[in-house]
């Protein structure tokens, strides 16, 4: 039941609707109450008990200031807990896509933003601080509106001060929309330019020949046969006894380090088959991928292209004039629809739409000079980073109309 209630949470389903399905199939609550609640589940779903680790010590006693109580329990610093393993019943990563939901539709949240505005909202983060950007609207000396991405730690109180206030200037919104996402469509359809990044870096490491690796397998298992083949050998020279017990050991310990030796190379070399299937896997998703976006991109409003740029956009860093943009692409082919649940009456029931998705992201950068610089950590994977001021196109993203961006399209792949 534990794993029903996370793997529904990571399809996201609400946590209402979780509820409902359990109170309808008649499943007690933890204490036995016949309904559940809403806090209840929420408090299933952050309990890490249930990935194996539980806590001591994450109170304490402190004096309490009413007259009629002695003490009360506060909660401690986290890093002051006690942890303590047990048995878990889900995976680390059914948990942290759980998560997730929770922690997307609080960024994601349309409450207090305008339709079809705001294409980037909870993608912009400020390059000299690292911090996201809010959303804000100004008028102009004309009586026009203008709408700005601005940095977080602008507010000194924010940043701790004013001597860490946040140099970096207001970011015009409608420019940097039109310029990201012009540039993604240019990038996401077109496949040959979204492998150029990945030859760019293959050029500096070999990719092995699949029927290499298969042979110097088959040779290692043909030496690790050997190997157990001499060890049977100085049991049956001990046994004969052709040899003393101290030279037969001197010689076991001889053949185990050998093959231990051989053993460990073999898994290398297994492992790296393996990465090699995924990159050649990579590389037949590459075009189905950019064909699936090609048919439909072009007909998207405002707001499935905020969509859209949700699903394929990690985040975009704008430090002055300076834009990067780090890209996730989903590679796998969509998943088949769920059957439609009935009622006991073989009535259709109606099925909540998910907030999230489950497919395996890949990380893609956008680069004129198609070098990929740093790697970065995105929940379980790795993301090729690259940033580029290219010569051709101007849009002015910042608060000065009179300034210009200047980058153009390229692109890196990196398979990791």
């Amino acid at each position: 039941m534990v794993r029903r209630i996370f793997t529904d949470r990571a399809a996201g389903i609400t946590v209402r609707e979780i509820c409902r399905r359990l109170n309808a199939d008649g499943v007690p609550s933890p204490t036995g109450k016949p309904t559940w609640g809403h806090s209840t589940l929420s408090r299933l779903l952050r309990n890490e008990a249930y990935i194996g680790r539980v806590y001591y010590n994450r109170t304490e006693s402190v004096p309490d200031r009413r007259p009629t109580r002695r003490n009360r329990q506060v909660p401690r610093d986290r890093d002051e807990w006690i942890p303590i393993e047990c048995p878990r019943i889900i995976s680390d990563e059914l948990f942290q896509a759980a998560s997730r939901v929770a922690t997307d539709n609080s960024k994601w949240s349309p409450r207090r933003a305008e339709p079809g505005q705001w294409l980037l909202k909870g993608l912009v983060k400020c390059g000299v601080c690292g911090v996201g950007t809010n959303c804000h609207k100004m008028r102009g000396r004309n009586g026009t509106w203008h709408r700005y991405y601005y940095c977080r730690n602008h507010d000194p109180l924010r940043a701790g001060g004013e001597q860490h206030r946040c140099p970096e200037r207001n970011i015009r919104a409608d420019a940097l929309d039109t310029f990201v996402f012009d540039h993604i469509r240019a990038a996401i359809t077109h496949p040959d330019q979204l492998l150029a990044g990945e030859q760019a870096v293959t050029l500096h490491t070999p990719i092995p020949d699949d029927e290499l690796l298969s042979a110097e397998l088959a040779r290692l298992d043909r030496k690790i046969d050997a190997a157990d083949a001499e060890r049977r050998r100085l049991i049956d020279l001990y046994q004969g006894g052709f040899i003393e017990l101290p030279e037969m050991q001197r010689r076991a310990t001889e053949v185990a380090a050998r093959r231990k030796e051989l053993q460990h190379k073999r898994t290398s070399l297994a492992h790296e088959r393996t990465a090699l299937a995924r990159d050649n896997q990579l590389r037949r998703r590459v075009h189905d991928f950019a064909a699936r976006i090609h048919a439909v991109i072009d007909t998207l409003d405002d707001i499935q292209k905020q969509q859209l740029l949700r699903l394929l956009v990690e985040d975009v860093r704008v430090t002055g004039w300076h834009v990067q943009i780090r890209l996730r692409i989903a590679l796998d082919p969509p998943p088949p629809d769920p059957p439609q649940p009935t009622s006991p009456t073989g009535k259709p029931l109606p099925v909540p739409h998910p907030v999230s998705t489950q497919d395996r992201l890949r990380s893609v950068s956008v680069d004129d000079h198609g070098a990929v610089q740093q790697a970065v950590e995105h929940g379980g994977c790795d993301s090729g980073v690259a940033e580029a001021v290219a010569r051709g196109t101007r849009a002015a993203v910042g608060g000065d109309d009179d300034a210009g961006l200047q980058i153009a399209l390229g692109d890196n792949l990196k398979q990791r």
